[in-house]
């Protein structure tokens, strides 16, 4: 399991995107509507596309940031046409911000369920970050490998997994009744076969899973991934860190599916950790760290993106993936939004998460 984990999490890292390209196209449909000679609209980015864009966002006044490549798109699209609305009707999500497919292995009623929510709970997650979206997001919902694969195999239409065969045995563990991953773009939904809604899986554990990797999807759009072979800080400082990226997916999912209070989700990361030393933050920021704390870096990011979204509501994370989408390093971002030095939170965080206990009155 664990030697699969690291796989996967190198291969989101290095996945090819060469056939990632309606994001791309979105840029230069933009830049030719703005008048700029971008070339084709043909998803490649190139020479034209480039010079292009450099001229178009000085005009424009639009924040430098990350180069233009098929994994940054995607915020490229978004930004031009927050810049100018009258590029949004570029914006792939204009037809649509999902497309979901469910293989023909899937309880019909658990499909059909997912076909209508899952759009739902997309929106709302985009909704509670305070974000627009511009890419369209693919969701494949398959029972077991051999239909997901196929399902996925035949879309050519997102970002390439690479070596599916193994991300998906992964995932698809057959002691358990879904599992679930997010790539830029693209979500992953394995059911055990014959699995049924309520006597099988719980109605809140799925919308739990699905809200959790619709926040993926929303941060891959916000902050895009960096080059293939960038070293564990940078990414850090480009797509911000694990505890961070999985610990907000954790309270989104919360909110959303079990209609918690972030304070409600603090207290519950405490008492998690009552009575146990709470790892420090700067042990839970790489996707090595993922890989050997895995559950620290699930339960302490829960317990401190729920303080985060406390002091400054779900949107400031949406606006601090915004700022690391045009550039902004992640400790910079993290200081314009919440008003203090990325080191400071550290050395703090363990003390200020725990719930204040009430005051009880004096005696006498």
């Amino acid at each position: 399991m664990l030697a699969r984990l690291i796989l996967f999490l190198i291969l989101l890292a290095a996945a090819p995107a060469a056939a990632w390209t309606d994001d791309v196209r979105c840029v230069q449909q933009q830049l030719a509507q703005a008048g700029q000679d971008a070339g084709p609209a043909d998803g490649i980015v190139g020479p034209r596309t480039l010079a292009a864009l450099r001229e178009h966002a000085a005009r424009a006044g639009v924040a430098g940031g990350h180069d233009l490549t098929p994994d940054t798109a995607t915020t490229w699209c978004r930004r031009l046409g927050e810049a100018d609305p009258a590029l949004r009707a570029f914006w792939p999500s204009g037809d649509n911000a999902v497309v979901v497919q469910t293989g023909p292995g899937v309880d019909p009623v658990l499909a059909r369920l997912i076909r209508v929510r899952l759009p739902e709970l997309h929106h709302e997650v985009a909704a509670l970050l305070g974000v627009e979206l511009s890419g369209t997001d693919r969701v494949f919902v398959g029972a077991g490998v051999d239909e997901l694969r196929a399902m996925i195999t035949r879309d050519t239409r997102h970002r390439p997994i690479g070596n599916l065969d193994a991300v998906l045995e992964d995932h698809c563990n057959p002691n358990g009744r879904i599992g679930a991953f997010a790539t830029p773009g693209v979500m992953v939904i394995c059911l055990r076969p014959d699995t049924r809604l309520l006597t099988d899986l719980a109605y809140s554990t799925l919308v739990f899973v699905l809200t959790h990797e619709a926040t993926h999807l929303v941060q891959f759009q916000l902050t895009g991934l960096p080059e293939s072979g960038t070293a564990p800080e940078g990414r850090v400082r480009f797509e911000g860190p694990m505890w961070l990226l999985e610990g907000l997916a954790d309270v989104v999912g919360h909110a959303l599916g079990d209609r918690l209070e972030p304070l409600e989700i603090r207290e519950l990361g405490a008492r998690r950790y009552a009575g146990r030393a709470v790892p420090r933050l700067t042990q839970l920021q790489t996707r090595g760290d993922l890989l050997s704390r895995r559950d620290d870096v699930y339960q302490v990011g829960m317990w401190a993106a729920s303080l985060l979204i406390e002091r400054a509501g779900f949107s400031g994370a949406g606006r601090l993936f915004a700022l690391m989408g045009e550039g902004q390093p992640f400790p910079e971002a993290f200081a314009e939004v919440y008003g203090r030095s990325l080191d400071s939170f550290y050395e703090t965080f363990a003390a200020e998460a725990q719930p204040q206990q009430p005051r009880r009155p004096a005696k006498g």
